[in-house]
């Protein structure tokens, strides 16, 4: 007779199966497993794994190490590998395309689930396709009850995940992550540079939330149009300004610049949007709408349409005006304009205009008749198609073998299309490659060299990709973490960051003194790098408008 309350014993306490069962019990386990290698040949099950009878295994292709157990109630599906003393105990789900390393002890009631659903609006969701990423957890990870770990993220070795968290990014190895969504707070392993960088990350962010009531004020023109912000005190207003105004004070300070109310800044965007055209004109010092005409290939036109776009969604809106180029679009219009770009000798212009068209089609997807999904399939298939299985990326490096148009070309292609709709980019591996060759250029990374453009667009694209693949994972973390330590020296306290270091190349004497625009996009930057290091939850902020990191519209297939 079986002790009372406790007739399946095993079933919800298996790691004491192989210890203490009886001849007979190890007899009907060992049995049942024939049977289902028998069914599944082309499954595996290590010596002395034990999975309860009251489990649901369906495979796909199942593959479990020797001496890991399978409680209660658990459900694996799909392609899952599970290895070697490891336990995923009552009622976990582990589906999909899933891989788990050895001595790693899953809690109970934790969703593993490698695949998502489609959820566009039509037909039903249950009629949509499944798209598949896959979900990497390392070796020795402990993730307790109640987690959730979604479609295409890693977990690194000797990771801890806090119970009731739901894992939306890679966790790094030795990291300890908790809360929705999961933030790293603290180490199992630290790594070597970890307690100096989150108290200087920490450090930076309470001086930059501190000084920019300062920087906003010195930036502030009272005499222009009604009042306007300049990059910097003595530079003319201007609409990027005002849109990185209101990025970083909401994104440090949780509210609009005070200089104006939230409406009064919504009004002035809106009033530069050109109706026609649905590009915005730039703001005259006298604030009169300026008058010249505005055309999709002007590099300044089309940049508004990221700038001011997303700074009015950041004050509750949107543009109100369509854009044309979409709008009176066809889909062999659309490939026409893509194979007419200067990828040879120009991928950045061309990255550039790929930037603002993909931003044009999320701000006019609603849109009745705007024809922005079928025009995004256009886009992303066409950009599929043509990315170099070589390099990654569109066009190619110049004669003498620089790469920096190429990267930061790519920067700004995947920034408004893959990154914007949540889309994993082509050829990730071959991104990670190219990058890293890039990045070792002194003449363009030494600190005394760098500006804000050139670093951004080297850390951006690893850390989209890291979505997709752990290639050379250890020297992306070296060039993040170099980068990173070379950023927080350039900010000036109370002032701001300049946009370029002293001896940065081409770049002018405004460009070299801080600014608005310096601010925004190096923050942006020690966000993105500290993010790749696992470091991000010691910062204040999450960069806001174009620079943001998630998705402004997940789409789940294309």
């Amino acid at each position: 007779m079986t002790a009372p309350f406790d007739a399946h014993h095993y079933d919800v306490a298996p790691w004491e199966f192989w210890e203490h069962a009886t001849e007979e019990e190890v007899a009907e386990q060992l049995s049942l497993q024939r049977a289902f290698l028998d069914r599944h040949p082309h499954c595996s099950l290590g010596d002395q794994c034990f999975i309860s009878p009251l489990a649901a295994v369906q495979p796909g292709t199942i593959h479990v190490g020797d001496r890991t157990t399978i409680a209660a109630r658990a459900h694996l599906d799909g392609d899952v590998t599970i290895g070697a003393d490891c336990s995923v105990n009552v009622d976990c789900a582990v589906r999909g395309r899933v891989r788990i390393g050895d001595s790693t002890r899953v809690g109970a009631r934790t969703s593993i689930v490698g695949f998502n659903h489609g959820f566009d609006a039509e037909p039903e969701v249950f009629r949509q396709p499944h798209t598949s990423r896959g979900i990497l957890i390392g070796t020795d990870v402990w993730i307790g009850a109640g987690v959730t770990i979604v479609d295409g993220v890693t977990v690194g070795d000797k990771a801890v995940i806090g119970a009731g968290a739901v894992v939306t990014r890679d966790v790094p190895a030795g990291a300890i992550a908790v809360g929705n969504p999961a933030r790293v707070t603290r180490w199992r392993v630290p790594p070597a540079h970890d307690a100096s960088l989150a108290t200087a990350l920490r450090n930076l962010g309470t001086a930059a939330a501190r000084d920019l009531p300062d920087i906003l004020a010195e930036a502030w023109n009272p005499d222009a149009g009604g009042g306007l912000f300049s990059d910097a005190p003595g530079s003319p207003p201007s609409l990027r300004a005002q849109c990185d105004a209101i990025e970083l004070s909401t994104a440090l300070l949780s509210q609009v610049p005070p200089q104006r109310t939230l409406e009064g800044h919504r009004a002035l965007l809106e009033s530069l949007q050109d109706p026609t055209t649905g590009l915005f004109h730039e703001c005259a010092p006298d604030g009169t709408v300026g008058d010249r005409s505005l055309t999709f290939a002007d590099p300044d036109a089309s940049y508004t349409v990221l700038a001011a776009g997303y700074a009015l969604r950041l004050l509750g809106a949107g543009p109100p005006h369509g854009f044309a180029h979409v709008s009176q679009a066809d889909a062999a219009a659309m490939v026409a304009l893509l194979d007419s770009l200067p990828w040879r000798g120009d991928a950045w212009t061309a990255g550039h205009q790929v930037d603002a068209l993909g931003t044009s089609l999320l701000w006019d997807w609603d849109r009745p008749d705007s024809g922005a999904r079928a025009h995004l399939r256009t886009l992303l298939g066409w950009l599929v198609g043509a990315a170099s299985p070589e390099t990654g990326m569109w066009g190619a490096p110049s004669e003498d073998g620089d790469l920096l148009d190429v990267v930061n070309g790519y920067y700004r292609t995947t920034r408004g299309t893959f990154a914007q709709f949540g889309v994993a980019p082509p050829h990730s591996a071959r991104v990670v490659d190219t990058v890293l060759t890039h990045a070792r250029s002194a003449r363009r990374f030494s600190p005394s060299r760098q500006n804000a453009c050139n670093v951004l667009d080297v850390l951006h694209p690893l850390w989209l990709v890291r979505r997709s693949t752990r290639h050379r994972s250890t020297e992306v973390d070296e060039v993040a973490l170099r980068l990173l330590q070379d950023a927080i020296t350039h900010y000036v306290p109370g002032e701001g960051f300049p946009f370029a270091a002293s001896d940065a190349e081409g770049a002018t004497s405004d460009q070299r003194r801080p600014g608005l625009q310096g601010t925004e996009m190096w923050l942006s930057i020690v966000w993105y790098a500290a993010d790749l290091l696992g470091l991000s939850g010691h910062l204040p902020y999450e960069p806001r408008g174009v620079h943001r990191p998630s998705p402004a519209l997940a789409l789940t297939r294309f």
